[in-house]
């Protein structure tokens, strides 16, 4: 399960926002999961839960976003939404897409003491 590490890795990147930054607490956590990250976002969550027990993200609020993938078809030049890298163009059935959307695993925002 890739996301515990990814949780972790979340830990120490809030962890040396406090420090950088001097806060000592967070109280929201803000992530985007898009579709296509290759992360299943209620993993992640339960992962997060757990690796931030005693950090001063201890009780914080999750906020999970979950954008759609989307894609620009070089067949038919439409910009379109899709549930997997795969899918074919939902218009003209091609598979000539580049990502445009969904892909990323950000941490958006923390608000902190």
């Amino acid at each position: 399960m890739h996301e515990l590490s990814l949780a972790e890795r979340l830990v120490e990147l809030m962890e040396q926002a406090a420090i950088d930054q001097s806060f000592s607490r967070i109280r929201v956590i803000e992530l985007e999961v898009g579709s296509l990250a290759g992360v299943d976002a209620e993993a992640l969550r339960f992962a997060l839960e757990a690796a931030i027990a005693g950090t001063l993200a201890d009780g914080a609020s999750l906020r999970l976003q979950t954008p759609t993938g989307t894609a620009r078809c070089q067949d038919c030049d439409r910009d379109i939404a899709i549930d997997t890298r795969h899918d074919p163009c939902p218009q003209c059935g091609g598979h000539r897409l580049t990502i445009t959307g969904g892909d990323c695993l950000l941490l958006k925002h923390l608000e902190v003491e």
